[in-house]
């Protein structure tokens, strides 16, 4: 018997397209639906399991880098060809001021009104000045990250991390897209170059012709193996090159455009660097020239971090972000475990903060057990081994991306991005340290040695086993004990008089020592330090600066964040009402993510923007703002998700919706069109058509009675019939719904749950052999909630009368126009309907 409820049935709409679904993803052809968000969030994905990644935001600006000058318009120097770089910086400084920081100078506004054009222009040219924007040949390897923080480090928010192409780092679509699903809004940088013949098949590149800088607006490569790159690209500006009065007065429309992005292998001249899996923009192998990603700039809120570790486990992470940007998600506080099987003992934020480097101790029970690194990553929780390091105790990242770790009387340089050879060099110490620091300022390693009674500071790279300069400490500061040591920013917003602070377990005083000693008088060499003693800082444990130089230190009262006050030229604490951590106990040591840069000048001089109008960028395909289209997807009448027996040898429509437009979080409408014939003698009709979602694309054999292992709850709970034959076996699946009825409504209003990344769809059967569809017409339609939370029941892009009956039609019922999704269409309905009457935006 075939079971199926009846509830009044509701008329189904005619399909607009119809697209065949194999299992395994979506085709390409699909890809172009349309990519605006169908929700409210402005980051609507943010799904990072290696090697799959989806990182999606709505809403970034859009703004035109080429503003010519003429008569009452301001324009920019050059008509604005070379500004690239400051544009793309606005953009993302544009999104933070319309999303929860209105005081980020030009502030909040609506910038594709053409009454900000002027001011979006003066934006612009005043971020090209802060970063030395030549009008000739655009803004260098230091200019785009140190105009980007000048902009940025007087409101003390946000963190700006820099990293460009070297002979150790790759820069790719994965790495950006990591780092955007951990909350940075990413610009990225892509440099083109010459291509100078093969090697096994792989380009060997020559000289850099020119680079270009957009800003992130997609990075997702799905289960289908599609790649996904999508930018604001401030130059393509299409408008502008045929209307002379668009040209010199208005914004163009906001668009994304979409690079046909692949991973390659390549080779740079001179010293054949081979770059693995470096991302290629729409290259073609008869090209004479390739355009990569060649670096990016990263923003992101300021956060503190501290863990717990004990002897059995239970180690955690916790992070403290106190501000979160509107649309993100952002989480003020977070506690995660961290899965180490012994003690951690110190942790490291990665540089492109999307996890944490784990360093957790040997196991004195088992010989030849070492110290192992691991990485931690924020999105999945997973712990994976980089190294083993014997002896290890403690470690520090350099500006350069090197990780340095302290053994014994060993000092390892490891290059964390290369996990299959990590360590670069080491250097034998004459005696082992007691805590370490890395200074931005010198690009020095310091190590601070007890035994020395000095700082022992080694050059950066410890290629050839550097002798290093020691910096004597006078013999009246005590050291024993447990040690913790930082350096002051090389470009604080108040300068500091010393550049090295330390505590030790000997004194309730932190102290300071300059950059270099000059004679002293004191019996050991050393110069007299700072000192800061403060009677509400007690047994000080650890200590750390943000970018603007003030002094967060770890104490047994808790957290207490100091500043240099220049009127008194004395150290003083922050009332913890004003300040950014508040009153948080963070435990023994707290660190802070601080902007960083690799550059390089011997590396990444020499850069110079590329002319628009010289035909050498990559523009990709433009796709102006939208809501994803509806979709229909053909079904196999013998196609399911549940069990089967017996088995017809066909699986169900298995639809990955990020690549359609649809993420977690969206309303969606699900409606079944047409039906099919329980048998080649029934009538084709409308069935029960039945749903499920998952995290996954897997389905286990039909002889499984749960094959969906990766099924997310949703909606109201469908109990499926036992099979016709094989005794009557279990099929039910609990976690599927119900979306259309034989005989009632044929549709759905649902929502996207969390994690789900796949919707299963099939009729709701039990049993599929005999089933017939003589016609071809089973289908399923996905759509988007039209227009927000209107009722545009015809998909014609207009909320009308037609509209209007449409949703006194189901009155009281399930439809729709029930686009609140409490199974009602009432007045609430009516309201939004008429609150969004018209055209839709």
């Amino acid at each position: 018997m075939r079971h199926t409820k009846h509830i009044q049935s509701q008329p189904h709409r005619c399909s607009k397209k119809m697209i065949h679904v194999r299992r395994g993803g979506i085709g390409s052809a699909l890809i172009l639906l349309g990519w605006a968000s169908a929700t409210s969030g402005d980051v609507v994905s943010k799904y990072y399991s290696a090697p799959y990644y989806d990182y999606r935001i709505a809403h970034m600006p859009d703004i035109d880098q080429r503003r010519e000058m003429a008569p009452g318009i301001m324009g920019l120097p050059g008509n604005g060809s070379m500004y690239c770089a400051p544009t793309s910086a606005m953009n993302i400084v544009m999104y933070i001021s319309n999303h929860g920081f209105p005081q980020v100078t030009p502030t909040a506004n609506n910038w594709q009104d053409p009454t900000q054009y002027e001011l979006a222009t003066l934006s612009i040219n005043a971020m090209g000045i802060a970063m030395s924007t030549d009008a000739t040949d655009g803004t260098d390897g230091t200019g785009w990250p140190v105009g980007a923080r000048a902009w940025l480090d007087p409101y003390n928010l946000f963190t700006v991390s820099t990293y460009y192409r070297s002979n150790t780092f790759t820069p790719s679509a994965q790495t950006m897209a990591h780092t955007a699903v951990e909350g940075s809004l990413v610009s990225f940088g892509i440099g083109r170059f010459d291509i100078d013949g093969t090697s096994g098949g792989n380009p060997i590149l020559g000289d850099f012709v020119g680079g270009h800088v957009v800003t992130l607006a997609q990075a997702s490569y799905f289960t289908s193996g599609e790649l996904i790159l999508g930018s604001r690209d401030p130059a393509d500006d299409p408008d502008k090159d045929s209307d002379p009065v668009f040209y010199k007065q208005y914004q163009s429309p906001f668009g994304t455009n979409f690079y046909d992005a692949t991973n390659e292998t390549v080779y740079f001249d001179p010293g054949a660097t081979t770059q693995v899996g470096i991302t290629a923009l729409n290259f073609q192998p008869e090209d004479t020239r390739m355009s990569l990603v060649n670096g990016y700039l990263g923003v992101k809120l300021k956060q503190g971090y501290s863990f717990t570790s004990s002897a059995g486990g239970g180690d955690d992470l916790s992070t403290w972000q106190p501000y979160g940007m509107d649309g993100s998600g952002s989480d003020p506080v977070r506690v995660s475990p961290i899965a180490a099987t012994r003690p951690v003992v110190d942790v490291i934020a990665h540089p492109d903060l999307f996890g944490y480097l784990v360093l957790e101790e040997a196991n004195p029970a088992i010989r030849g057990d070492y110290p192992k690194l691991h990485l931690l990553d924020s999105s999945s929780g997973d712990l994976t081994e980089i190294t083993q390091i014997p002896n290890a105790t403690k470690m520090i990242l350099g500006r350069n991306r090197i990780l340095y770790v302290m053994a014994g009387t060993s000092l390892h340089a490891i290059n964390i991005d290369d996990p299959t050879g990590p360590i670069l060099d080491t250097v034998t110490m004459a005696y082992p340290g007691d805590a370490l620091t890395f200074d931005d300022g010198s690009d020095e390693v310091v190590v601070l040695s007890y035994r020395s009674q000095g700082l022992l500071r080694y050059p950066q790279n410890l290629a050839g086993n550097p002798v290093p300069e020691i910096q004597v400490i006078p013999g009246t500061v005590p050291l024993s004990g447990d040690a913790a040591m930082t350096a002051f920013p090389p470009d604080p917003v108040a300068p500091a008089r010393s550049e090295i602070w330390f505590v030790t377990d000997a004194a309730n005083v932190i102290y300071g020592l300059p950059a270099e000693s000059a004679p002293g008088n004191d019996a050991f060499g050393g110069v007299v330090p700072d000192q800061i003693s403060i009677a509400a800082i007690q047994n000080p444990t650890g200590l750390d600066f943000d970018d603007a130089g003030h002094m967060y230190v770890s104490n047994d009262n808790g957290l207490a964040e100091v500043m240099l006050d220049p009127a008194l030229n004395r150290w003083v604490i922050v009332p913890p009402e004003d300040s950014f951590f508040g009153a948080i106990t963070p435990g023994s040591m707290m660190r802070l993510t601080r902007s960083r840069t690799n550059y390089d000048p011997a590396q990444h001089d020499g850069w110079r923007n590329i002319d628009p109008d010289t035909g050498e960028l990559d523009f990709g395909t433009h796709v102006p703002d939208t809501d994803p289209e509806p979709v229909t997807i053909a079904l196999d009448s013998h196609g399911s998700y549940l069990h089967m027996c017996p088995a017809t040898g066909v699986d169900p429509a298995i639809i990955e919706l990020a690549p359609l437009g649809f993420f977690p979080g969206d309303k969606i409408r699900i409606e079944e069109l047409g039906g099919f014939a329980y048998t080649a003698t029934s009538p084709d009709g409308p069935v029960t058509l039945i749903c499920v979602f998952s995290s996954d694309d897997t389905l286990l054999p039909a002889t499984e009675s749960h094959r969906v292992p990766g099924a997310i709850q949703a909606g109201e709970p469908f109990v499926s019939s036992l099979t016709y034959q094989c005794g009557g076996h279990v099929t039910d699946i609990p976690e599927d719904f119900i979306a259309g009825l034989a005989v009632g409504p044929l549709q759905i209003c649902i929502e996207i749950p969390a994690g789900a990344t796949h919707l299963f769809v099939c009729g709701q059967d039990s049993y599929y052999n005999d089933n017939y569809d003589p016609n071809g017409d089973f289908a399923v339609r996905l759509s988007p909630m039209s227009c927000g939370t209107d009722c545009d029941a015809s998909f014609d892009g207009t909320t009308d009368v037609n509209d209007l009956l449409a949703l006194l039609s189901q009155w009281g019922q399930p439809g729709p126009c029930d686009n609140d999704c409490n199974d009602v269409t009432d007045v609430l309905d009516l309201l939004a309907l008429l609150a969004a009457w018209g055209a839709c935006p």
